[in-house]
């Protein structure tokens, strides 16, 4: 009885130990390495044939490095502002045109009904550029939004007038 305690005594010990490093062959290297359970290489072994021994040497862990902040707040807050900055710019652009345009049909030289009928298609281009999401930001695209306008109130005058 004392036989079959110690028996399974001395099992669950040996059973219970887990092992800690894991030993692999690199043959690229002809070396063992050896790996912790996090897959971090502690150390490997070669086999030296000058002292026809075998040689362990440990690998140094790394310092566990400062937090490095990804994102340079002042540079985002700075970019930013300057793309709020050219689309406030851009957006004048436009109503400065609408504006213009606005001032150049009540100016024309025709009867009040073609005026009317100006400011009619005037006001569906408005509303067609007021549903499309343009990047205001982008000068390039705020001078094509522009000439696309006057184009087509160029358009619509020129109907009217002939």
């Amino acid at each position: 009885m004392k036989k079959i305690l110690l028996f399974i005594l001395l099992f669950y010990t040996l059973a219970g130990v887990s092992q800690t490093l894991t030993k692999k062959y690199n043959s690229v290297n002809n070396r063992y390495e050896y790996f912790d359970s996090r897959g971090n290489m502690v150390g490997y072994q070669f086999y030296d044939n000058l002292d026809k021994s075998w040689k362990y040497y440990e690998v140094p862990q790394k310092q566990q490095s400062t937090y490095v902040q990804p994102i340079n707040h002042n540079r985002v807050n700075q970019a930013l502002a300057t793309k709020q900055g050219r689309y406030d710019a851009n957006v004048q652009k436009i109503q400065n045109a609408i504006e213009d345009i606005a001032d150049k049909i009540m100016s024309l030289e025709i009867n009040e009904s073609a005026k009317e009928r100006i400011s009619e298609r005037f006001d569906i281009i408005l509303n067609n550029l007021n549903a499309s999401k343009y990047n205001y930001s982008n000068t390039t695209t705020t001078n094509n939004v522009i000439n696309w306008m006057y184009n087509e109130i160029n358009k619509a005058i020129k109907q009217e007038t002939e």
